[in-house]
């Protein structure tokens, strides 16, 4: 007779092998097979989740290693601990090979764009209605699709009467987002001409969804720049030194070597305390960035 435990165990593998025959990605099978052969199928999940993140040759390693032990009781947590050092040997290996690039993180309303009207300024002076009523709005809501806890189209739906908007949601948020945009040239002139192999310049903006998407794919063909960095994505704002955490997340290179140019000192400050070098705009400009990074040994 089976033990209560052995029963738990083998409807826990019929469900994952049931669960496996609608694996579609090469990711999702190799994740399956690495927890298949590592005893840990009760943690599929978790390898499927490895396979699609993690360096290929770093999960092959940590497995040969893992089985070739001699004599392992636990080979799952040998891989793991295998995993864990290898990482770490690659990061400080490309940390040194990264050495000599320099991040430079831009703020996009304000310094890549011009300062313009708020929104609800410019709606308010075509519509008529009274800035005061749309602050709740901004205070609330807005603020929640400014870290991706809600969606602009949704809440919206709400205010439509109240902002005497006479046309649909869509209609609105495109009034609202393809604005006559006015680029800085003053910046972005400096930035385009640097050297891709040294620099790598970023946007890091708190914007929801629908705006983040339209100014990424604008900015894009009208400067150049690549990479961005929006708080509905990373769902922190630009205040909370998470946010920068997670920037720093995406490169390999020390806090140092990047560079952060911004015209609020809420943002300046929480950068800061990441270990980032910060410059306050207008007083401080793009070329203070960029000297400042081109001197560092």
């Amino acid at each position: 007779m089976q033990s209560i435990q052995e029963i738990l165990k083998s409807n826990i593998q019929k469900d994952i092998i049931e669960r496996h025959k609608y694996v579609s990605q090469e990711f999702q099978d190799y994740g399956y097979r690495l927890a298949q052969k590592l005893g840990g199928i009760n943690r599929v999940s978790m390898y499927i989740k490895l396979a699609k993140n993690k360096p290929r040759a770093l999960l092959e390693q940590a497995f040969s290693f893992a089985i070739d032990y001699p004599s392992a009781k636990n080979r799952e947590k040998i891989f793991m601990w295998k995993l864990k050092e290898l990482e770490s040997e690659r990061f400080e290996t490309l940390k040194k090979k990264n050495a000599h690039i320099r991040i430079i993180l831009l703020d996009l309303d304000g310094v890549v764009l011009n300062e313009e009207k708020l929104f609800s300024e410019r709606y308010s002076e075509r519509i008529g209605v009274d800035v005061e009523d749309m602050l709740p709005f901004f205070k609330g809501d807005f603020s929640e699709c400014l870290v991706g806890k809600k969606d602009l189209k949704k809440v919206l739906k709400k205010v439509l009467k109240l902002w005497r908007w006479q046309g649909s949601v869509d209609e609105l948020v495109k009034y609202w987002i393809e604005e006559d945009l006015s680029i800085n040239d003053s910046v972005v002139n400096r930035v385009k001409d640097l050297d891709r192999n040294i620099f790598q310049v970023c946007i890091c903006s708190n914007q929801e969804k629908y705006r983040a998407e339209y100014l990424e794919k604008f900015l894009t063909e009208k400067t150049g720049i690549t990479k961005y960095f929006f708080s509905s994505q990373l769902r922190f704002l630009k205040k909370d030194p998470k946010f920068f955490n997670k920037v720093m997340d995406q490169f390999i290179v020390e806090p140092n070597q990047v560079y952060y140019l911004d015209d609020e000192e809420k943002n300046i400050r929480a950068a800061e305390k990441v270990g980032i070098k910060t410059y306050l705009y207008p007083e401080k400009t793009i070329d203070d960035v960029i000297n400042d990074a081109s001197t560092k040994s």
